[in-house]
């Protein structure tokens, strides 16, 4: 099988590339979405040979791998497992998108997208009704991640189970129909946690309190913007510079600590969990990655696009309106039921499963079936170090130097990226 997929990079490249892209400081904005494009992959790849060849669509440089003939004439179906692109800064993305998938004879299958509540327009509405619509010209009906997307998509006349159906994120599903059992530790010694600069300083707080429970603990960043700005950009050793110094003080602390993480590939972060007794996270795809490791995850949803997604896969959850200063994780651990976590990720996985052979995709776990190695399977099965950098201001003169110059070049390519066509090359 051949499949244009959307996503940043390839995911299959051999280890020597991944390297390549660490060394030159080119990851993804979101390391996240790593999570559910594996995920999507490990549900479809029924053989070792099988191919997913990356769309590069959060780069914005317009140009496919390949002619939409070749396309055509060479490829099973586009798939595009998606996050929460129902908004408004994602209209151009939609638009470009739906131009493609008009130009395409091939099936063309959303198995996940969601909508993000507080970037709904007019404009959105357009843009969403035309791309609905136009992959459905191509596929049986597409998938949403959650209640609240569906509830959107209602309101734009679109109907459940004839045009579309909740199926959650492909990202848990890569681990088959079972997820490992776990149950929440006392004195845990290790704790992954993840913090949010948009939940809060309450909620950040909570997190961070939580996590220094545990004698070693990592804080895993999911965003590149904020790894960038503490690292590597020479406004970091000013406070006032910053629009949130609450939170900065919060990952200085940690960095200083020598406990901050920032991963360029899913294998480094796999690695990093397995060390880890437990996680308390506001960030959905890191809470999934551990859950599927058997590490017993806990989110806190201050958002809807992460609360829709985390009640779907009855992901145990803190809810934010319940935390008061002082709090830890500790005075909720008798209500995270991960019982519930794997009933309902059973159940949930047969109706994915139903939804892909619905639109005419099979699966890795057909027949009894079990997930398959593709041909990068030498990056899951090697280390690939994730340095523990210092902050800025803790550099010597020299390196810090250096490390200014590396910022200046960073934001002088996305200058030259922003210059570059954008748009696909669709007849």
């Amino acid at each position: 099988m051949r499949y244009l997929f959307g996503s940043y990079f390839d995911l299959d490249h051999p280890l020597e590339r991944w390297q390549e892209l660490y060394t030159r400081g080119n990851p993804m904005v979101n390391p996240g979405d790593m999570v559910y494009a594996a995920g999507m992959m490990d549900v479809l790849r029924t053989s070792p040979d099988d191919e997913f060849v990356p769309t590069g669509y959060v780069s914005y440089q317009g140009f496919l791998p390949q002619s939409v003939e070749e396309i055509n004439a060479s490829f099973t179906a586009c798939v595009l497992p998606f996050a929460d692109h129902f908004r408004e800064t994602r209209i151009p993305l939609l638009n470009r998108y739906a131009k493609l998938i008009k130009a395409l004879t091939i099936p063309v299958v959303v198995p996940c997208i969601g909508v993000r509540a507080d970037e709904i327009s007019a404009k959105t509405d357009a843009a969403v009704k035309r791309f609905v619509s136009t992959v459905l010209d191509k596929s049986a009906l597409i998938g949403l991640r959650g209640e609240a997307t569906a509830h959107y998509l209602e309101k734009l006349g679109f109907v459940r189970d004839r045009h579309f159906r909740v199926v959650g994120c492909p990202s848990l599903y890569g681990a088959g129909p079972d997820l490992p059992a776990m149950a929440w530790p006392r004195n845990p010694e290790s704790c992954a946690f993840g913090l949010n600069r948009r939940a809060g300083e309450i909620v950040n707080r909570f997190l961070l309190e939580s996590a220094q429970k545990s004698p070693r603990r990592f804080c895993i960043s999911q965003s590149l913007l904020e790894f960038e700005y503490y690292f590597l950009s020479p406004h970091a050793a000013r406070d006032a510079t910053h629009r949130i110094p609450w939170f900065r003080k919060m990952v200085v602390s940690e960095i200083r600590d020598q406990t901050y993480r920032f991963f360029y590939n899913l294998n480094s972060w796999k690695r990093c969990l397995q060390f880890c007794d437990c996680s308390v996270s506001c960030r959905i795809h890191g809470t999934i990655l551990a859950l599927r490791g058997g590490v017993p995850a806990a989110i806190v949803p201050f958002e809807s696009r992460t609360r829709e997604l985390a009640e779907f896969h009855a992901i145990p959850m803190i809810m934010p309106e319940d935390i008061h200063p002082g709090d830890t994780v500790e005075l909720f651990a008798d209500r995270l039921d991960f019982e519930s976590t794997r009933k309902r990720h059973r159940e949930n996985f047969v109706g994915f499963l139903e939804f892909l052979h619905r639109n005419g995709l099979k699966t890795a776990f057909d027949d009894g079936g079990h997930a398959q190695p593709g041909p990068g399977a030498d990056v899951l099965a090697k280390a690939i170090p994730c340095e523990t950098m210092k902050p800025l201001f803790d550099l010597p003169f020299v390196q810090r130097g250096w490390r200014n110059i590396r910022w200046l070049a960073l934001c002088r390519a996305r200058k030259r990226r922003r210059r570059q066509p954008k748009g696909f090359p669709v007849p």
